[in-house]
């Protein structure tokens, strides 16, 4: 007889637990697509530039065309 009143109580729980979870996955979905804008303005605004800036500092072209020059140059 115990034994039955822990599972109804196990399953009760169970039932309960359901649509918690829903309200739950409904407002973490809400609080991401509130956090969402905020993400996407950080990322353009600030890591692309910074990003762009550290593949520029060391991918020169100018640097690329000039090197043999200036190495015969400098070995004369």
């Amino acid at each position: 007889m115990v034994t039955m009143a822990v599972q109804s109580l196990a399953v009760r729980r169970h039932a309960a637990a359901d649509p918690l979870q829903r309200i739950e996955r409904r407002r973490k979905m809400k609080a991401f697509t509130v956090f969402l804008p905020l993400l996407l303005f950080i990322l353009i605004a600030f890591v692309l530039p910074i990003g762009r800036m550290l593949f520029n500092a060391m991918h020169d072209d100018t640097l690329l065309m000039l090197m043999p020059q200036t190495t015969a140059a400098a070995s004369v």
